[in-house]
């Protein structure tokens, strides 16, 4: 009975677990948060096969623990559609151009949040490629975090800048008043 007693007492202690573990518990065993917002997108060049893009995005990086992360890493990827042609693919061969301010950089550490604006990368896409996503990869010593933010959709840079935005609108408003004037001259006809 003594044996069972310490058998059940030792299995007992190995359920226990250490602060560590907890800390990774409570924030689900995530180390770190990143979001990737606001991007904005140019092609600066494109071949037969491939276009290059230049893609500037702000990287909000949020410390879920009590210490201090040391970041090991910074990584970027693109995965990208093709949606008339159903392929698909992840492009890893990413250049960065400005590491953002402060600079987003393997070796930076981590203690509550910190915002890297302006991070700018460049990379090469099919020049069929119809939708795509920038992720931001931070691998620390307690883990790491991602996040990803759409720079191409439906074929289309985002966001719409205001001169493209405001193109279209003319281009709808020109259309609507051609239309009134014809519902009008129909009208009038009619009478």
């Amino acid at each position: 009975m003594r044996v069972g007693t310490v058998v059940l007492a030792a299995a007992g202690l190995a359920m226990v677990p250490t602060l560590a573990q907890e800390a990774a518990a409570a924030s689900n065993g995530v180390a770190m948060n990143v979001d990737v917002t606001g991007a904005t997108s140019d092609v600066t060049g494109c071949s037969d096969r491939s276009c290059t893009w230049t893609v500037t995005a702000n990287v909000t990086a949020v410390n879920l623990t009590s210490g201090t992360l040391s970041y090991s890493s910074v990584s970027y990827a693109v995965d990208w559609e093709d949606s008339t042609n159903q392929k698909s693919g992840v492009v890893d061969n990413i250049t960065v151009l400005h590491p953002g301010t402060p600079a987003l950089k393997a070796g930076d550490t981590l203690s509550g949040t910190t915002v890297y604006q302006g991070v700018q990368v460049s990379f090469q896409l099919p020049r069929g490629a119809t939708d795509g996503n920038l992720d931001v990869t931070i691998t620390t010593s307690g883990g790491s975090g991602s996040g990803d933010a759409p720079f191409l959709s439906g074929g289309a840079p985002l966001p719409v800048s205001a001169i493209g935005a405001l193109g279209a609108g003319v281009l709808v408003g020109g259309v609507l008043v051609v239309r009134s004037r014809r519902s009008s001259r129909r009208a009038h006809q009619a009478a």
